[in-house]
C-alpha cells in the first residue's frame, strides 16, 4: 500500500530542511519512501501496510517540531500504480535540528540524552578551549551562570552571530527562558506567544504588563526565546535559579566567551501574529524612490500602504499601473477653519477651549504653522497633541495610549469622505478631529478614545476596500506598511476586513 502525507511548507529549502526528519522516520519502520516539492506542497510517499502507516502518523505527530514554515495538511492512500523505482529505503541525508523528543531530552537532566548535541552542534568552545562532552557543556554553563550574576555583560557566539547576554542592563531585546516567563510579563496571549516557541523562534513586539515596566525599563519588548539548543540550555540552568530572563546586546565577535556553530541556523524574525495569520516583519534593504516604487510589484488588486515614515496609499493596481482610490493629504489650518464655520463644531470648540484652555491654545498654535502632509499617522501626532496625550505633536501618543486599552472597542470616530469638483475622493480630516474631541470633552479615558480612534479607522477601510471591490471587481487585497506591524491596529483591521475578499502581503512589510 502507498499512502501520500502531504505538509505545507514556505518554500523548497524549508521542504529539504524537514525531509530527512521523515526520511528517517520511514527507515526505522523499515518502510520504502520518496518525497516531491512543489507549489509549496511537500509530498511524502510512503510503501508501508496500513498499521505501519499509522505507526508513522503517531510517530509524526510526536517528534514533529511546531514550525511557521511546515505543518501537516493531509494523509491520503494512493490508489493508481506508481513507479517503483522512485522508491528509497536509504536516507542520503540526516537531519538538521532535534525532533521534539530529541529537544526534551536535551534539557532533562534525568534523560540519557541530557546535553548531548547529537553531533547537531560543532566546535563548541568556552575561553577558547574545546568542549567534548555533555559533562564539560554543563560546567561551562554554569560557570557562564556565575559570571552573569556577577558581571554586566557576558559574550557569546550564538547560531545568529554575536551578541552580549547581561542580567543587570536592560535592553529592548528579551530572551526569556520559556512561554510561562512570557505570559507573565507580557500583554500576549497565549495564541500569540504560542508563535515563539515554533522551530524558527521568531521575534514578537508585546506590550509588559505595568508591573514590570520598571523592571524592563520600557513600555514594549521584543520578546523571543532561545533560538538554539545551547541558548536553551543556558536558560534551563538559569531558571533553577529564578532567573527567567535575560537582556541581549550587539557585540564583537571577536570578544566571546563561549562559541559554537549550529548546523541549522534560524534567520532572526519579527512577527506580528492576527487571528488570520501571521505578518512577517520583514524590511526590504533595496532603496526605492518612493512608495510607488515600492508598490508596483503588487498583483491586480487594492493595495493599502501605512507606514510611519511615508504618504499613506490607498490605491488600485490594474493594467500594470496604481491608481489613487482615496487622497489622504491634510491640512490643519483648513481642517481648523472648517470647524469653526460649522456651527455644531464651532460651539464644541468654545465647550473645548472653555474646559481645556492649554490645549486649545495648543490649536492656535499649531495654526501658526503650515502644517500637513499625506501621511494619516502625521495626522494622529497632531491629533494626539491637540488632544492633550503628549506634550509634543511628534509623538505616537494615540497609538501608545490604545495599546494599553483593556476594552475590545471605543467610540465610533466620524471618517467620512469628501468629493471635490472633479469628483475626486478624500477623507474628511476635520470630521475626525471635530468627534475625536467631542469625545475627549464627554470625558471618554484617553486609552479608550485612542482605541476608538484606530477601531473606526479599521472599520472605514474595511468598508472602502468592500465598496471598491465591488466597483472595480476585485478579489484581492495587499497591505504593506511597518503601521501593521503594530498588533493594535492589525487585529482591528483584520477584525473588518471583508470576508469574501482575499488579503495578501507585499512581499516585504516595508523598507529601509
Amino acid at each position: 500500500m502507498v499512502f501520500v502525507f502531504l505538509f505545507k511548507c514556505a518554500n523548497e529549502e524549508t521542504s529539504l530542511n524537514f525531509t530527512p526528519l521523515l526520511e528517517q522516520m520511514a527507515c526505522n519502520l523499515q518502510a520504502r519512501f520518496y518525497s516531491v516539492y512543489k507549489d509549496n506542497t511537500a509530498s511524502f510517499y510512503l510503501q508501508a501496510s496500513a498499521e505501519t502507516t499509522l505507526e508513522f502518523a503517531q510517530k509524526l505527530s510526536e517528534i514533529l517540531p511546531f514550525s511557521l514554515d511546515f505543518s501537516f495538511l493531509s494523509l491520503k492512500e494512493i490508489t493508481e500504480p506508481l513507479d517503483e523505482n522512485l522508491f528509497q529505503t536509504t536516507s542520503l541525508s540526516k537531519p538538521l535540528f532535534m525532533n521534539a523528543k530529541e529537544h526534551q531530552d536535551f534539557l532533562d537532566k534525568n534523560a540519557s540524552l541530557y546535553a548531548d548535541t547529537l553531533g547537531l552542534i560543532k566546535n563548541t568552545a568556552f575561553k577558547g578551549d574545546i568542549i567534548y562532552s555533555p559533562k564539560e557543556l554543563i560546567d561551562c554553563l554554569t560557570q557562564l551562570k556565575g559570571m552573569l550574576k556577577t558581571q554586566d555583560f557576558i559574550p557569546i557566539f550564538t547560531s545568529r552571530g554575536a551578541l552580549s547576554l547581561s542580567l543587570k542592563n536592560p535592553s529592548p531585546s528579551v530572551i526569556f527562558s520559556d512561554l510561562s516567563s512570557v505570559l507573565s510579563c507580557t500583554k500576549l496571549p497565549l495564541e500569540d506567544a504560542k508563535y515563539l516557541a515554533s522551530l524558527e523562534k521568531p521575534c514578537i513586539k508585546a506590550s509588559l504588563k505595568s508591573v514590570f515596566k520598571d523592571t524592563f525599563k520600557n513600555d514594549e519588548i521584543i520578546a523571543q526565546l532561545p533560538f538554539d539548543p545551547i541558548l536553551n540550555l543556558l536558560c534551563r540552568i538559569l531558571q533553577d535559579e529564578g532567573i527567567e530572563f535575560v537582556f541581549t546586546h550587539a557585540n564583537n565577535p571577536q570578544e566571546a566567551l563561549l562559541h559554537y556553530e549550529t548546523l541549522f541556523k534560524t534567520p532572526k524574525r519579527l512577527i506580528t501574529p492576527t487571528k488570520k495569520f501571521v505578518l512577517e516583519n520583514n524590511l526590504s534593504a533595496i532603496a526605492f524612490k518612493d512608495e510607488l516604487e515600492f508598490l508596483k510589484e503588487t498583483p491586480h488588486s487594492i493595495v493599502l500602504y501605512l507606514s510611519f515614515k511615508r504618504p499613506t496609499r490607498l490605491l488600485l493596481h490594474a493594467n500594470g499601473s496604481l491608481k489613487t482610490l482615496l487622497s489622504v493629504s491634510f491640512d490643519f489650518n483648513q481642517s481648523f477653519n472648517l470647524l469653526k464655520q460649522d456651527e455644531k463644531a464651532s460651539r464644541m470648540l468654545q465647550n473645548y477651549k472653555a474646559k481645556f484652555p492649554n490645549f486649545y491654545a495648543r490649536i492656535l498654535e499649531l495654526s501658526k504653522y503650515q502644517l500637513g502632509g499625506a501621511n494619516l499617522l502625521d495626522f494622529f501626532q497632531i491629533l494626539g497633541f491637540v488632544l492633550g496625550y503628549s506634550e509634543d505633536f511628534c509623538a505616537q501618543s494615540v497609538i501608545s495610549l490604545a495599546k494599553e486599552c483593556l476594552r475590545p472597542k471605543g467610540p465610533r470616530i466620524d471618517y467620512k469622505i469628501l468629493k471635490d469638483d472633479s469628483f475626486k475622493m478624500a477623507l474628511n480630516f476635520s470630521k475626525v478631529m471635530h468627534s475625536a474631541m467631542s469625545f475627549r470633552l464627554a470625558g471618554v479615558e484617553n486609552e479608550i478614545l485612542s482605541l476608538g480612534i484606530l477601531d473606526s479607522l479599521a472599520e472605514f477601510l474595511g468598508n472602502f476596500i468592500w465598496d471598491n471591490a465591488q466597483n472595480f471587481s476585485v478579489q484581492e487585497v495587499t497591505i504593506a506598511g511597518d503601521f501593521f506591524g503594530e498588533k493594535v491596529f492589525l487585529d482591528l483591521f483584520v477584525q473588518y476586513f471583508p470576508k469574501t475578499l482575499t488579503l495578501k502581503t507585499h512581499a516585504f512589510l516595508d523598507y529601509e
